[in-house]
């Protein structure tokens, strides 16, 4: 959990690689010998650039990095592993649930995307996102949960995919929305046995929009996390969001309706992730980078994470089922890579601003 992960950041200088597909610079390359141990200072170079509490360890790695990022997708490099997944015993129960509990009654949610709340045995509620002629946004949920866990995150709902039988969902449907129950029927799958795929996610009752309003919307969230800002309990929690919705290609957070403040306003609460992982537009790009640059904290277990996601460890975390392979194409993989490179460049950058200011 990153609110609960030890406070002291961890900084990664990170050295690109000749296999890192990037522009080359004039910054001479390192050797694997010259890097030290996870943990350790080298000259006390690191030692005036703390970004979250006191006493924090800086970390300079990844003389290679980016060189297994473009290893070959076999099927054993996408087996699963979900000691590796960050995927723990309570997300795993939360699953076996979402995958076989008896579905009692089908509520209409969005129209846009045939989202709907489905009552389940035992007064459980779950959305189910349904994959309607190729629709590859609910895989992406399932794959944005699982790289949020592996991050170290727990504030994104658990997801799984599911097969539900179609003609089952238009007979338990409540309500008297017409339109709705109309579009439904019209993406009838054509399968042989009737049934309709699906991202199953976790019901997060109670969400209130006015925790976040209260704390000034998305400019609001930014000041928590500015270099200058005062110690904030979500601040962490923002710094992780922003690191997770560029890596997934998220450019949607701030639309309305995605980011939530917990009750007791501790931790965000962070919903729908469909329109993650396709490449963006011109505009969607230049959000994006304004997001990424202001991120100027980094919890401490982030830039560790990243510094080890190369192509077969990605592979493994959206790889839900082996059969089925993983929840993401090439592609996506690829694109998804290449953000994490930005990632880290970015923390590289706010290194060298704060080395810079610690030396005035």
């Amino acid at each position: 959990m990153v609110a609960k992960a030890a406070c002291g950041a961890l900084l990664l200088a990170v050295v690109t690689s000749a296999g890192c597909k990037e522009k080359s610079t004039d910054r001479p390359r390192r050797s694997s010998s010259d890097i030290p141990p996870a943990g350790q200072e080298r000259g006390g170079e690191y030692k005036n650039a703390p970004l979250f509490g006191s006493g924090a360890v800086f970390y300079e790695g990844a003389a290679s990095l980016g060189s297994t990022d473009s290893a070959e997708i076999t099927p054993e490099a996408a087996g699963r592993d979900d000691s590796e997944s960050g995927v723990s015993e309570a997300d795993g129960r939360t699953i076996a649930r979402l995958s076989s509990a008896q579905v009692k009654a089908v509520t209409p949610l969005s129209p846009r995307t045939l989202s709907v709340l489905l009552r389940l045995e035992g007064s459980r509620r779950a959305v189910f996102k349904p994959a309607v002629r190729g629709d590859k946004r609910p895989r992406r949920e399932v794959a944005a949960f699982r790289i949020s866990r592996w991050l170290g995150m727990e504030n994104v709902p658990a997801a799984t995919m599911r097969r539900l039988s179609f003609e089952f969902l238009i007979a338990r449907l409540e309500g008297e929305d017409e339109q709705f129950e109309a579009r439904l029927k019209k993406r009838r799958p054509n399968t042989p046995d009737g049934q309709i795929e699906g991202a199953m996610i976790e019901w997060l009752p109670g969400l209130d929009p006015s925790g976040y309003g209260a704390l000034g919307g998305k400019s609001g969230l930014l000041e928590l996390v500015g270099r200058d800002a005062p110690p904030h309990p979500l601040a962490e929690e923002v710094c992780a969001m922003l690191v997770f919705d560029y890596l997934i290609g998220n450019w949607d957070r701030f639309s309305g309706g995605n980011v939530f403040v917990s009750e007791d306003g501790a931790r965000l609460l962070l919903i729908d992730h469909n329109a993650s992982f396709e490449p963006w537009s011109d505009r969607q790009r230049a959000r994006m980078e304004e997001l990424l640059e202001a991120l100027e904290k980094v919890p401490g277990v982030i830039p560790e994470r990243l510094e080890r996601l190369d192509t077969g460890t990605l592979l493994r975390i959206v790889t839900e089922n082996a059969e089925r392979g993983p929840l993401l194409t090439p592609q996506e993989i690829a694109l998804t890579l290449a953000r994490k490179r930005a990632i880290l460049e970015q923390i590289k950058k706010v290194y060298k601003a704060k080395e810079t200011q610690s030396d005035k």
